[in-house]
């Protein structure tokens, strides 16, 4: 179909995000929800394709909004103002790249007019209900691998030399490897960031490679449990301290819970932000996917109900309406009693 090529090529120009929300995975994700749309309901095919697209009005992008939230049950307004921005980008590029000019995207009035409709009746339409959960959008896959890399780096190169050495405080290599460790664990579990400054040195087994997080005893990743281990065995000794809780500063005191910008700095040099949570969301929804139960993941992590389903909504959108069928056949048939009944 043309507008798959059309969608293929736009995907292929556009740069990858940092955030989920403007990834090329999360933007390929929401063209496809729009093309499922536009061939059910508007009857688009190679034929008509460029008819029906720029022949789209303001009531029928209303129309695709209201549909949208209705039949995915959609509860976040993060995910409408995703779809939204992702489908206003799609229409500039047609414009901009392939010639196909939809009026609405050619005339600032009518733009406007599309903004206050859209506001009116979609993002503040009391029918609907959204929720403005906070605005912590969790990384993308590229992000998560490139932050991971760069945490690596950091834990790799630190020496006893560095850090028995150093005798200033602004940039003291110690915060950047303590800051490492703290969000390679996050980026493992998923927690809240208080969670990982309340563990204690009498939670980690290196013999066993297990962390005891929020109540639950689990495995180490190996090259995590290996930077652990150099921290507990090499580097903590250094510091002649005797704490009960495993990150500590220089001096063995616990980090106070408003120090993120020493504990998650890494955070802060790669997004520009000390928050965890966009890191911890990102694991969310990677344990969404894997079908570890609800209630689990907000026993481990810590977070509310709020970030669990703004995660779960975003994961949804990933699944058309086969994927999410099969998805449930198969676990349904997978029910002990299915060979009974």
């Amino acid at each position: 179909m043309k507008l798959d090529m059309l969608i293929e090529e736009f995907f292929h120009q556009k740069e990858d995000s940092n955030f989920y929300e403007s990834s090329k995975v999360t933007y390929l994700t929401k063209l496809n929800i729009f093309k499922e749309y536009i061939v059910r309901e508007k009857g688009l095919n190679d034929s008509n394709y460029e008819a029906i697209l720029t022949g789209l009005s303001i009531e029928s992008f209303i129309n695709i909004f209201e549909n949208y939230i209705l039949t995915r049950k959609i509860k976040y307004l993060n995910s409408v103002n995703c779809y939204i921005t992702v489908l206003k980008t799609f229409f500039t590029y047609l414009r901009d790249y392939q010639n196909i000019k939809n009026p609405i995207f050619i005339d600032t009035e009518k733009i406007n007019e599309l903004n206050e409709l859209l506001d009116t009746k979609i993002l503040k339409n009391d029918e609907f209900s959204l929720k403005d959960a906070e605005d912590k959008r969790p990384i993308s896959d590229t992000a998560f691998l490139d932050l991971n890399a760069f945490c690596d780096k950091i834990i790799d190169e630190i020496t006893i030399k560095t850090i028995s050495e150093f005798n200033k405080k602004n940039n003291d290599p110690y915060i950047d490897f303590i800051s490492a460790l703290m969000t390679k664990l996050v980026m493992y579990t998923g927690v809240k960031p208080n969670k990982v400054l309340d563990i204690k040195l009498s939670d980690l087994n290196l013999n066993l490679n297990t962390i005891n997080v929020s109540g639950f005893c689990i495995h180490l990743p190996n090259k995590l449990s290996l930077s652990l281990r150099k921290y507990v065995n090499e580097i903590l000794p250094l510091l002649e301290v005797n704490s009960e809780y495993l990150f500590v500063k220089r001096d063995g005191d616990k980090f106070n819970y408003l120090e993120y910008n020493k504990t998650f700095r890494v955070i802060n040099k790669k997004f520009d932000t000390n928050s965890a949570e966009i890191v911890a969301k990102y694991t969310i929804m990677e344990m969404i996917k894997k079908g570890i139960n609800v209630s689990i993941i907000m026993d481990l992590t810590g977070f509310g109900a709020d970030t669990y389903f703004s995660c779960q909504e975003m994961v949804n959108d990933t699944k058309n309406d086969l994927k999410r069928s099969q998805y449930l056949d198969s676990k349904l048939r997978s029910i002990d009693n299915f060979e009974f009944l």
